[in-house]
């Protein structure tokens, strides 16, 4: 009920205080309030009560309320009581200077507020509504482009709004209501905060190009805007051309996730594991940082790891040709070091692996094991 009521009030003042009446509208308020007030605190008192029939009448029940009903400061609220201040009455007849000496600026507040002497206008706040669009469709469609070319008429106004207030689009729900699939919701994201309807128009066409017929005849449409403050770009006089284009690269991101999907842009992110293949995980790409590559005295072997560990071939008893490892392309084994040993997962199932580097005759470095649970060879990943 709390925020009902609260929903109420916001309605009433962000209508009303246009209005070259508000004065009024504030006394009228003003007065119910604290007539719900003074009820309120008499059937605290008294479970049956009672409603004043006069102002003298709700004017004394008012003063007879427990100073308990304050939001008063403990310590204040103590000090009060032994000097035989306990209800309003006796609050509001202490003087008013010695108030604010004694207990303080927020007791102080309290003491004008009760007496009368401190009249607060009220204060409109404005909810934040972003810019959003419903477009209710005459014919369900099954096309896309006909979504994109609608959606590209709702966006532009959109912009305009999102502009005006000095924002930009940070991101745009675009929502469907199908005709008996029910409702659908994509998220698009721009590489950055834009007021561009071509930027937006493209990445939508990017989202929605893979379905040229939808499953489904759409009948509602609808775009709903996530705005941020909008930052002026500083830029300085002169500028060194960098190698890497941060924002350009940002933008392809952008339009590799419309089309494919927010998972289709991945980086690696190393975890604490056992087994070379459950140390990394593949993380959704958000944003570009730049790189920070670290200077080594000599060049380091890169390990290509594969996500899943490759069966091989068991390896022959009798091997005239060497241990074909790859194939005859590659040709035989020529040096292996190793083993090295990874064990572990007693509490699971365990793991023994022995690991090798293997080098063929072309030279390709192999990252090989043998698992003595399978009793079998497999790939880890290459070396360069």
């Amino acid at each position: 009920m709390a925020r009902d009521a609260d929903d109420v009030l916001r309605v009433v003042v962000d209508e009303y205080t246009r209005e070259a009446g508000v004065r009024q509208l504030e006394r009228e308020l003003g007065k119910v309030l604290r007539k719900t007030a003074t009820k309120l605190a008499i059937d605290t008192e008294n479970e049956k009560g009672s409603d004043p029939k006069s102002p003298e009448e709700e004017r004394a029940a008012a003063r007879a309320v427990p100073l308990e009903r304050l939001a008063l400061p403990t310590k204040a609220r103590d000090a009060l009581h032994k000097l035989g201040v306990v209800t309003l009455g006796q609050f509001v007849d202490l003087p008013l200077d010695g108030i604010g000496v004694r207990f303080g600026p927020e007791v102080h507040r309290l003491h004008r507020l009760a007496s009368g002497s401190l009249v607060e206008p009220l204060k409109p706040e404005h909810p934040d509504v972003p810019a959003m669009r419903r477009l209710i469709l005459d014919n369900p469609t099954f096309d896309a482009a006909t979504i994109v070319a609608l959606s590209e008429e709702a966006l532009g106004p959109m912009l305009d709004e999102i502009a005006r207030k000095g924002r930009a689009l940070a991101g745009l729900q675009l929502g469907f209501r199908f005709e008996r699939l029910g409702d659908h919701l994509e998220s698009i994201e721009p590489a950055a905060p834009t007021t561009s309807l071509t930027t937006m128009v493209e990445l939508i066409r990017l989202r929605l190009q893979a379905v040229r017929r939808l499953p489904d005849g759409v009948m509602e449409i609808l775009l709903v805007a996530r705005e941020i403050t909008a930052v002026e770009k500083q830029r300085e006089l002169f500028t060194v051309a960098k190698k890497r284009d941060l924002e350009a690269g940002a933008r392809a991101i952008a339009r590799l996730r419309a089309a494919f999907g927010d998972d289709a842009v991945v980086r690696a992110e190393l975890h604490d594991a056992h087994l070379p293949e459950a140390r990394f995980a593949w993380v959704p790409l958000t944003a570009l940082v730049p790189a920070r590559p670290r200077t080594t005295a000599e060049p380091r072997l890169v390990r290509r790891i594969r996500t899943t560990p490759l069966p091989l071939p068991p390896r022959e008893r009798h091997e005239p040709d060497g241990w074909m490892l790859r194939g005859l392309e590659q040709g035989p084994i020529v040096k292996v070091a190793g083993p090295y040993l990874i064990s572990g997962f007693w509490w699971k199932t365990p793991v023994q692996r022995d690991y090798h580097f293997a080098e063929t005759k072309t030279g390709e470095q192999l990252w090989v094991f043998y698992d003595r649970g399978k009793s079998r060879w497999f790939l880890q990943g290459e070396v360069e």
